[in-house]
């Protein structure tokens, strides 16, 4: 038996008074370390060590005491860690029967919320939607906020917003289920933002007379053309338009946001897309929304002066602006390896090696190899020319290490010196011609020549003509391959031919026509296999097959400016174009 006592009097436990504030709001998952009692008798008199038990009659929450025992005020405490879902619990506090004492009970009632800390907005409806610009909303933006335990959070403010913009269009308050909604009359803007004071901020995409975030971007050489996924209802099929008329695809399946532009562009003019959003109405018609982006559909690079010998997988280059040499990598499209020079460079000049340039400076030529990435030698122009004055015009070196450079000289002859590369001597004085005839490119070399395009002159039918010459050893064979043709014409030394670029193909042997078109091009290129020629000019692509001269495919290739060169990759499906020190890289 309990004995309860005051001043040596036996006192009686009367009632159980609260004297935690109960007003707080308890949140899900909390804990709440001390909740505060007092006992007292019939006279307000606290009584001591009275013995109070806790039980809960309703909830899942967990006692962290089952009783307490009051102190010399007659006051105890207990505590409770609440459940992390929402939950209303009931509790009895009682004392133990003593003698006749009357039963003591006091019942306490108290729900828990959500914890409006750490909360997220949800969106539940109205996202997606399609509307017409000032009127009303096809359906209320409604959002739902829930603590980190997904458990609802009322009379919470919620504030509707443009994104990107501080002012507050709608303001409200959610309901027992966490839930607000803004409705009525819609507000410019394609994004609508829900927040409330201590939640983060759910964004609505909404399709008010133009369809959102249409994009285009070249991917592995390809245009994608991509836009916001539409889940709103009445949805018929996409329809990708282009502004020169070609329909890109028409998509029926509402998950699929992006497509492929495979039809033929043009090299440097930027295209602009649509994407239209059909949307069917009782009478199975539709409307549109679209947008437009612009997309230059050609990937380009600054590389200055480029090189015609290349290996397919490669292409060289020199910047007199950075004076630095380029080696450039075709199918990644950018530069693999770069070469600063310590002296200012004029120009550059092919060898018949691949790998090996010589490069110009005031006074001297550089022997450069873009493998080592070094200068191997130098040339002085006082070691060709001794005793004897030139202007140097061009340089071009062979196989055997051997470099030949022309000098104008007075009366405007053009004198013929070479470096022989084994001996490490200098000589040679050989008259080419007179007037602008001289050595205007290297084109190829073999076993037996090295074969040398000569400036020709202009006309109406050819911009610039050239005659293609043999030597080796500084011996020429000009009258044995004398032939007019194109300054940019292509001659292959394993095809044994010359492919002109106003479309004629002649043998080398026999230097008489065998295939003859109006493909009248600025430049020619061959695949690997020698099996595809193309002829481009600054509206075209012609894609020949070789040996029949069929024409395989056309495509455009527009340029602002002429072409420079034209380097297919190893598979030939891919071209590099060069224009006005631009390259362009393009699908065939």
């Amino acid at each position: 038996m309990k004995e309860y006592t005051i001043d040596g009097a036996e006192q009686l436990p009367d009632r159980i008074i609260k004297i935690s504030n109960f007003n707080q709001e308890y949140y899900a998952n909390s804990t709440i370390d001390s909740m505060i009692y007092k006992v007292v008798d019939s006279l307000e008199n606290p009584v001591k060590n009275c013995y109070v038990v806790v039980e809960q009659k309703q909830g899942h929450a967990h006692l962290l005491n089952s009783s307490f025992k009051t102190n010399e005020e007659g006051i105890g405490h207990f505590g409770i860690r609440f459940s992390d879902q929402l939950d209303t619990l009931r509790l009895m506090l009682s004392i133990p029967q003593y003698r006749k004492m009357k039963d003591i009970d006091y019942e306490l009632y108290f729900s828990t919320k959500g914890n409006i800390y750490n909360s997220k907005m949800h969106i539940l409806e109205g996202n997606y939607q399609n509307y017409h610009n000032g009127a009303h909303y096809r359906k209320a933006l409604r959002v739902v906020l829930k603590d980190q335990y997904n458990n609802p959070i009322d009379r919470q403010k919620v504030y509707f917003k443009r994104k990107g913009s501080d002012e507050i269009l709608f303001e409200t308050t959610t309901d027992k289920e966490g839930i607000a909604s803004m409705g009525g009359s819609s507000f410019p803007g394609s994004y609508i933002e829900a927040f409330s004071d201590h939640s983060d901020t759910a964004t609505f995409t909404l399709f008010g007379g133009g369809f959102p975030h249409l994009s285009s971007h070249i991917s592995d050489g390809e245009i994608v053309v991509q836009w916001d996924k539409y889940e709103g209802e009445n949805f018929k099929s996409f329809t990708v338009e282009r502004n020169d008329g070609v329909v890109i695809a028409e998509v029926f399946d509402q998950d699929i946001t992006s497509v492929i532009d495979n039809s033929p562009v043009v090299i440097g003019k930027k295209y602009t897309y649509k994407v239209i959003l059909n949307l069917k109405n009782k009478d199975n018609a539709f409307t549109s929304y679209w947008i437009n982006d612009t997309i230059d559909p050609a990937v380009s690079q600054h590389v200055g002066k480029v090189f015609k010998r290349y290996d397919y997988k490669h292409f060289y280059s020199f910047d007199k602006i950075t004076q630095k040499m380029y080696t450039w990598d075709i199918d990644e499209f950018k530069v693999h390896k770069e070469f600063q020079f310590n002296r200012v460079i004029e120009d550059v000049y092919q060898t018949s090696l691949e790998t090996q340039f010589l490069v110009r400076t005031e006074n001297s030529l550089l022997v450069y190899d873009a493998v080592s990435n070094s200068i191997l030698k130098e040339l002085k122009f006082s070691d060709f020319l001794g005793e004897n004055q030139g202007t140097f015009e061009y340089a071009y070196g062979v196989a055997s290490g051997d470099v030949y450079v022309f000098f104008k000289e007075e009366k405007n002859l053009f004198a013929y010196y070479y470096y022989d590369a084994q001996l490490g001597t200098f000589s040679g004085r050989n008259i080419y011609g007179k007037g602008n005839e001289y050595v205007a490119e290297l084109c190829a070399e073999d076993d037996e020549y090295v074969y040398l395009k000569m400036a020709g002159y202009e006309s109406y039918s050819y911009r610039f003509l050239g005659t293609l010459i043999t030597e080796k050893k500084g011996k020429l064979n000009s009258s044995k391959y004398s032939k007019f043709f194109n300054s940019n014409s292509l001659y292959h030394p394993q095809m044994n031919r010359i492919y002109n670029t106003n479309g004629e193909v002649h043998t080398l042997n026999t230097l008489t026509p065998i295939y003859h078109q109006d493909y009248y091009a600025s430049f020619i290129g061959v695949t690997k296999d020698l099996q595809t020629l193309l002829f481009a000019n600054r509206s075209q692509f012609y894609f020949i097959d070789v040996p029949s001269f069929n024409l395989k495919s056309q495509r455009g290739c527009y340029v602002s400016e002429h072409i420079d060169g034209v380097f297919f990759d190893e598979s030939g499906s891919n071209v590099i174009v060069v224009s006005n020190s631009v390259a362009y890289k393009t699908g065939v």
